[in-house]
């Protein structure tokens, strides 16, 4: 017998491709759930082994799903193995806006690693609340003293800084009283911070009569300012009295008598006329 031999070069060529997916299209909240899915491809033409899937991202590490049609632990060039993971949306990420920017890595034993990066675009919603009240139910004289509280929430979904609370009846500037649970300065949605100040009602306020018309006005570096208006009806009692007297105790005929007469406003308005 004889022999011959050829020898043809067999093209290796390894390639694993990523493909990260999410029914999410949008992030709204802190705590929000986003699942991922990974669709893991052989784009070359070797078997490959020793799949990995990792995701810095995910809560934990990607669950494999479905794909290996033959079970044999290899992604043929045939197959399509399919991963999971979830993450669940920080307050840091909210904050930072933008995107929630994500990149998820598939390797093996006969590639070099691969990446796949999806964006879910943000939607901030910075909002801020205030809520004027105060424990005067109506107001009845000059030189009264008004005690308003505030109390300022975050309904949005960003933290808010650089509070500030207005109020032009106010005697002073509104004062910080509470709310800031970990003292670092920023409204958190979790948070309600209260202030407080006091007004001195005028008698001009009183002569006016309706209601002690007042607005607070509350802003912060991430929202347009919000207002909140609170009416406390005057209770206007215009009161007059008047006493006549006399230093005279026994009048005789022909006798001048002179008689003071005293008027006195014992109510809570100016009078005129």
């Amino acid at each position: 017998p004889t022999t011959s031999t050829l020898d043809i070069p067999i093209n290796q060529n390894s390639v694993i491709k990523v493909d990260k997916t999410s029914a999410t299209t949008q992030v709204t909240s802190t705590g929000q759930i986003v699942v991922y899915n990974f669709a893991v491809s052989n784009q070359g033409n070797t078997t490959l082994t020793n799949i990995t899937v990792t995701d810095a991202k995910c809560n934990a590490a990607p669950a494999y799903v479905s794909g290996d049609s033959n079970n044999d632990s290899k992604l043929q060039t045939s197959e399509i193995w399919r991963y999971t993971c979830s993450h669940t949306v920080s307050q840091a990420e909210i904050d930072g806006g933008g995107n929630l920017n994500n990149t998820v890595t598939a390797d093996s034993q006969q590639t070099q690693p691969t990446q796949d990066i999806l964006d879910i675009p943000i939607d901030q919603n910075s909002v801020i609340k205030v809520v004027k009240t105060s424990s005067t139910s109506q107001v009845t004289k000059a030189g009264q003293t008004v005690v308003y509280s505030f109390t300022v929430s975050n309904p949005g979904n960003t933290t808010l800084s650089a509070i500030t609370v207005s109020d032009a009846k106010c005697n002073a500037a509104p004062v910080y009283v509470a709310g800031d649970s970990n003292n670092d300065k920023k409204l958190q949605l979790s948070e309600s911070w209260v202030y407080t100040c006091s007004h001195t009602v005028t008698q001009s306020e009183v002569d006016a009569g309706g209601n002690l018309v007042n607005t607070v006005t509350v802003n912060s570096d991430k929202t347009p300012p919000a207002k909140d208006i609170l009416n406390i009806p005057v209770n206007q009692n215009p009161l007059l009295s008047i006493t006549k007297s006399t230093e005279i105790t026994h009048a005789l005929i022909g006798q001048v008598v002179t008689f003071t007469i005293t008027i006195a406003n014992i109510g809570n308005v100016t009078l005129n006329n």
